[in-house]
């Protein structure tokens, strides 16, 4: 016998599954797609390995996480059984990537003085993030980095990011109002000098700590110096000083002596702090000046209304005075008299340690000054000659020798002027005793053979004057 068998075969259900890469703190959806024509995806049973099952659309997606947190990349692996109403069944497999959120606390919201600064910190809640150069943090000031300093109340934003895996948190900066003040001085007893210092607050829930260790809100000091406060509420603090001068507690009189050099004049100046001033002589300005020996007083008045007496005695110096000078080609002395001793002489800027004799002084002009223990002085100007070497004949007959009248040594004093006169004290030639070099012309003419005379002024002052002749021979 023979018989026919039909068999009837099913297409398989073909399909693929999609991989996925997210933060732990978010999911990912894996999907089957269904690449078999033939088949309709709602007729299907999907069994996966999370151990979801179920027939239809619903089941054909799933949605995928982690549990815990990690602090490193994990990948987890899926897989998915999709069969057919006639048993025909495929496996697939696939796989997520999980990425690590940099997560952290900023803690709790900040009370910060008004006055002061704070620091705001990220802080990773695993090292993994700590350590990693490569995460990432900025805030809504538009800085960047783990840690900020704020000044200011207000909400601050950290933002945290590490491959596309962002977190962030918030705080909020509040300020403590911290209540003004000042250190009054509210007065002074001129009698017992005893100054009266004081909070200038409003406040009453506060606390004074003074540099004197006093800590009520008004003490009394009894000393110049710098006096500080410090108040405190409700942890904020804030200090000032206050500058007491020394004079409040001084004598009220006191006494100053000066001396005045003769024909100079002093000005008197009191060193310390006052509202008004009136001195003996009548006026009110802050200083006078004075050009008379005698006794001078000051009446201050502060601004507590104490006063304080300066009494300046002044006395008048006369000085030194120049009674004798004497001056060769080598040397000086002199003698003086007045002054108040010890007395410095000088020559110039040097200090010299004799009055009696000043050796090898070079020629030209010095200045002697005297000067007595207040500064008061005299001086004077004098002259060191040296001989001249002047010539007695010149020939200007073009030969060479001595063509022209001049003299060398005139090269020391260039201020010296020289003049020169026929017989008749007509002056025929004038110059710089530097340039001098005449060569036996008057305006333009050759002079006759004869005798001339010469005036030789070495500091043309009219006070070192040489006088000769000399022959003229043609």
């Amino acid at each position: 016998t023979s018989g026919l068998i039909n068999v009837n075969f099913q297409p398989e259900p073909e399909f693929t599954v999609n991989k996925g890469s997210v933060c732990e703190t978010e999911v990912q959806i894996l999907e089957v797609t269904i690449t078999e024509a033939d088949l309709d995806s709602n007729d299907l049973t999907y069994t996966w390995s999370t151990g979801v099952s179920g027939k239809g659309d619903d089941y054909r997606s799933i949605e995928v996480g982690v549990n815990s947190d990690i602090s490193s990349v994990t990948t987890q692996n899926y897989s998915v059984t999709v069969t057919t109403d006639n048993g025909c069944e495929i496996t697939h497999e696939t796989s997520v990537v999980f990425k690590p959120t940099p997560t952290f606390d900023l803690g709790e919201d900040i009370e910060m003085c008004d006055i002061e600064s704070r620091k705001l910190s990220v802080h990773f809640n695993d090292d993994y993030f700590n350590n990693n150069s490569n995460v990432s943090v900025t805030w809504n000031t538009g800085e960047s980095g783990k840690t900020i300093t704020v000044i200011e109340t207000g909400e601050y934003i950290a933002i945290a990011e590490l491959d596309g895996c962002i977190y962030s948190d918030t705080i909020f900066v509040e300020a403590v109002k911290f209540p003004k003040f000042s250190i009054d001085v509210l007065g002074l007893d001129c009698d017992d000098k005893l100054i009266t210092l004081s909070a200038n607050i409003d406040d009453t829930d506060v606390e004074f700590k003074w540099s004197t260790g006093e800590t009520s809100k008004i003490i009394y000091v009894n000393k110049g110096g710098d006096y500080s406060l410090l108040v405190e509420r409700n942890g904020c603090s804030i200090a000032k000083n206050i500058e007491i001068k020394n004079q409040f507690f001084e004598d009220s009189y006191i006494y100053e002596e000066h001396t005045l050099c003769d024909g100079d004049s002093l000005l008197l100046k009191p060193d310390l702090d006052y509202e008004s001033i009136r001195w003996s002589t009548g006026e009110t300005s802050p200083t006078i000046l004075v050009d008379e020996g005698g006794i001078y007083t000051a009446t201050l008045q502060n601004s507590f209304l104490c006063e304080n007496l300066i009494e300046y005695e002044v006395h008048l110096d006369e000085g030194p005075k120049l009674s004798s000078l004497e001056v060769d080609e080598e040397h000086i002395s002199f003698e003086f008299t007045g002054g108040v001793a010890p007395f410095e002489f000088y020559l110039g800027d040097d200090l010299i340690h004799s009055q009696n004799v000043v050796n090898n002084l070079p020629a030209g002009e010095h200045t002697l000054f005297i000067i007595d223990k207040y500064g008061c002085q005299c001086s004077e100007v004098f002259f060191v000659e040296d001989p001249l070497d002047i010539n007695d004949v010149v020939t200007p007959n073009g030969d060479g020798f001595n063509d022209t009248w001049t003299i060398d040594d005139l090269k020391k004093y260039p201020k010296s002027r020289v003049r020169i006169y026929d017989r008749y004290g007509r002056l025929m030639h004038e110059s710089n005793g530097v340039d001098l070099n005449w060569d036996g012309r008057f305006s333009g003419n050759m002079v006759p053979a004869n005798d001339y005379w010469y005036q030789i002024d070495l500091y043309d002052d009219g006070v070192s004057v040489y006088t000769g002749h000399f022959a003229l021979i043609r």
